[in-house]
C-alpha cells in the first residue's frame, strides 16, 4: 500500500467513476433501497451531495458563471476513412466549464455513436443501484470495525468528524465505498459537484444530438475491480491510506487543475495497479478496433487517466499503427 498522497491519488482517477454513479444511483433510488432495510446507506450518501450541490452553486454565483478556458483532452483517431473522437473526462466538474466549446460539440454532432465506460441509462434503474448497494455492503451483519486495528478505527472516526459525518453511516461499507464516500464529501469541500461531469453532460449533448449508444464495460465490471484494488483483507491499510480532509481537499483541486490545464499525462504518475487500468484498457481497444471497421464515426468519452502512459488506449492504438492528433 502506497503513502497516503499516491494511495489517493490512485483512489481519485480510479474510483471517483463509480463514486458519483454510485451516488446518484442511492439518491434516485433510495425509497427502493431502504424498503430493503438499508436506510442508512442511502442516507450517507445523500446527505453527502446535498451538502455538495449547495456548496457548488454558491461557488458558481461567486464566480458570476464566467467560462474558463480549458485545454480539452479532445483526440481524432483516424485508420483508413474511418474516424474515432476519444475525449478524456472527469466524473465531476463546474458550471464555467459549459458549454463545450464547437470542436467538441462540433465532434459529436458529426457521430453516430457515443460510447461510455458504462451505460450512463442502467444506473438509473433501480435494479443497477440495488447491485451496487449490495457489493458495497458487508456480509453477516459484520462492520469494518471487524476488520480494523483500534488505530485504523479511530483514524476513520477522526475522518467521519472532519467530514461532519456520523462514522456509524459508513462502518457497513467495503473499503473502496468508504474511499468513494469520502471523495464525494471531498468535492463538496473543493465545489465542484457531479451535475458537471463531463461524460454526463457530453452524454445529454448526444442525446439531443440523436445518437445511439454503446458502452465498453457493465457496472459489475468496474464493481470487480474495485474489490480487486482494494480487498477487505486490505481494510486496515486502505483506511490509514485515506488522508485528512484538507490534504484530500487539495488533492481533489489538483485534480481537477491537471484536467483543465491539459496535462492528464500527470495522471498515471502514480503507479495504478493493473486491474483499475491496464487490464480494462487492453478489454476496450479491441472493441474500439470494431468501431473503426464499422465505417460508423463513433465519440468515446471515458475517464482521461484511460487516455495516456505507456497502457493508455491512445498509446495501443497508435502502436497498432492508427493516427493519433490532438483536437
Amino acid at each position: 500500500m502506497k503513502n497516503k498522497n499516491g494511495q489517493y491519488i490512485l483512489a481519485i482517477v480510479a474510483l471517483i467513476a463509480l463514486a458519483v454513479m454510485m451516488f446518484l444511483g442511492f439518491q434516485r433510488y433510495g425509497q427502493a433501497i431502504e424498503n430493503r432495510g438499508k436506510k442508512d446507506q442511502v442516507e450517507a450518501v445523500s446527505k453527502s451531495g446535498d451538502k455538495q450541490k449547495e456548496k457548488t452553486d454558491k461557488n458558481n454565483q461567486d464566480n458570476g458563471g464566467e467560462t474558463s478556458s480549458i485545454d480539452w483532452p479532445l483526440y481524432k483517431v483516424t485508420k483508413g476513412d474511418s474516424t474515432v473522437y476519444v475525449l478524456g473526462t472527469i466524473h465531476a466538474g463546474n458550471k464555467e466549464m459549459y458549454p463545450f466549446p464547437d470542436k467538441i460539440q462540433d465532434a459529436i454532432s458529426s457521430s453516430k455513436y457515443l460510447v461510455t465506460e458504462v451505460d450512463l441509462e442502467s444506473i438509473k434503474d433501480s435494479e443497477t443501484a440495488h447491485l451496487m448497494i449490495d457489493a458495497a455492503t458487508l456480509e453477516g451483519g459484520k462492520t469494518i470495525n471487524d476488520y480494523l486495528s483500534d488505530e485504523s478505527e479511530q483514524y476513520l472516526e477522526k475522518l467521519s468528524e472532519q467530514y461532519d459525518t456520523p462514522v456509524e453511516m459508513i462502518q457497513k461499507f467495503q473499503p473502496w465505498f468508504i474511499i468513494s464516500y469520502f471523495q464525494i464529501l471531498d468535492l463538496d469541500e473543493s465545489g465542484l459537484a457531479s451535475e458537471y461531469a463531463v461524460d454526463d453532460n457530453v452524454y445529454e449533448y448526444a442525446k439531443k444530438e440523436k445518437l445511439k449508444f454503446k458502452h465498453l464495460e457493465e457496472a459489475a465490471d468496474q464493481i470487480n475491480a474495485f474489490v480487486e484494488t482494494f480487498p477487505l483483507e486490505s481494510a486496515d491499510e486502505i483506511i490509514q491510506a485515506i488522508p485528512e480532509m484538507e490534504e484530500a481537499r487539495k488533492a481533489t483541486e489538483e485534480l481537477y487543475d491537471i484536467y483543465v490545464s491539459g496535462s492528464i499525462d500527470k495522471l498515471v504518475e502514480e503507479e495504478i495497479p493493473d486491474a483499475m487500468l491496464k487490464d480494462r484498457n487492453l478489454k476496450w481497444v479491441p472493441q474500439i478496433e470494431e468501431y473503426f471497421e464499422s465505417g460508423d464515426t463513433h465519440f468515446i468519452a471515458v475517464g482521461a487517466a484511460h487516455l495516456v502512459g505507456e497502457n493508455g488506449i491512445l498509446t495501443i492504438l497508435q502502436d497498432k499503427g492508427y493516427s493519433v492528433e490532438k483536437q
